[in-house]
């Protein structure tokens, strides 16, 4: 009689991988990988890395999409649940004369660049004589 030989414990998690990652077959089946490599990677990357992402089903990648997508938005919404819309306001006052500032300034150097621009051709002749 034989016995059933119990497999490794990471064995065991790796195969439950490869059943929540069908596409992983195909891979092995198409000769692109081998099983070893595929262990290997899993044992070093471990279950979370992305780029498992591309051997999931199609059905469960788009579950993990709308979740992200839903987790995404909760960020957002308790962001703004927690914001103080006084001090919002004050920042964006604060935004908007700080541009008004830059502006005043880049108009001052456009000014001096204007004034330099008209006397460099009277200055810059194309043809320089000294005269003797």
């Amino acid at each position: 009689m034989m016995s059933k030989k119990t497999l490794h414990p990471s064995i065991q998690k790796f195969k439950q991988f490869v059943k929540k990652h069908p596409k992983l077959v195909t891979e092995v089946r198409e000769q692109r990988k081998n099983w070893q490599e595929l262990y290997e990677d899993w044992y070093l990357l471990g279950e979370e890395d992305d780029v498992w992402n591309q051997y999931k089903s199609d059905s469960d990648r788009k579950e993990e999409e709308k979740k992200d997508k839903s987790d995404f938005m909760s960020t957002i919404l308790s962001a703004v649940k927690g914001m103080d819309y006084t001090q919002v306001q004050q920042h964006i006052s604060s935004f908007g004369e700080a541009i008004t500032s830059i502006q005043q300034i880049m108009s001052q150097f456009r000014g001096s660049d204007n004034q330099v621009n008209n006397q460099a051709p009277q200055q810059n002749q194309p043809f320089f004589f000294n005269k003797d």
